[in-house]
């Protein structure tokens, strides 16, 4: 797995290549940890260029929803046709704090390109 963090707008997005797996849960973790520190209550995944996503992998994300309590949201964006159904079992897609967008376009349109913090 790959990992690149930039922006999107003010709003820091992860941008994840590859497969979500035991190997890169740990710095997949540790960025968006880095994000809570930095006071940040929205933040952008880009799962554009996922082709897998494991348990461990959705632990990550089930924990960070719930670090954030009822401060912010996650936007998800680019959500393939096989990780769509995976997601929806998972229950993220009912969390108010999970948004899907479709590409980087949409998820920038719905922020505004406000600040995030």
């Amino acid at each position: 797995m790959e990992l690149k963090d930039g922006s999107l707008g003010f709003v820091p997005t992860l941008t994840i290549i590859g497969d979500i797996d035991q190997d890169g849960c740990k710095v997949l973790d540790s960025e968006i940890e880095k994000l809570f520190e930095s006071c940040f209550n929205v933040i952008f995944l880009d799962f554009t260029g996922v082709t897998y996503i494991d348990e461990k992998g959705f632990a990550i994300i089930h924990r960070a929803v719930k670090a954030l309590g009822s401060k912010g949201w996650f936007g998800l964006i680019g959500l393939n046709d096989y990780l769509k159904p995976l997601f929806e079992n998972e229950g993220l897609f009912t969390s108010p704090r999970i948004r899907v967008f479709k590409d980087r376009q949409a998820a920038q349109f719905a922020t505004g390109d406000r600040a995030s913090t």
